[in-house]
């Protein structure tokens, strides 16, 4: 019996590295093509997204964010204004200084 043991232990060696190199085999094409796969998807991605946009749609846009900034801009100066109370004394004060109106007279 002492021969045939170094002949089984050959044949299930070499039947193991043909079972390991078969499913690296394998298990690399299925990368492969999944890698393929995903490149395909990034592409497609890449040349779907949004164009830029129009030149007269993005000076409207930087037209509302300049209107934008002066409506804060005017809030924080009445809130300033409101806070420390001179909006009441200056308002006050000016109609003080203001002539009075007349009323025009009818020409007959």
């Amino acid at each position: 019996m002492g021969p045939v043991i170094p002949g089984v232990v050959a044949a299930a060696a070499i039947a193991a590295s043909s079972v390991l190199l078969g499913t690296t085999v394998y298990y690399r094409s299925r990368w492969l093509r999944v890698r393929s796969y995903v490149e395909a998807l990034r592409e497609e991605v890449r040349r779907s997204e949004r164009p830029a946009l129009e030149p007269s749609l993005s000076h409207a846009i930087d037209a509302i964010a300049v209107e934008v900034e002066r409506v804060s801009e005017s809030q924080r100066f009445l809130t300033r204004l409101l806070s420390e109370g001179r909006v009441v004394r200056t308002a006050l004060a000016a109609n003080r200084t203001a002539p009075e109106r007349q009323t025009p007279t009818p020409v007959p």
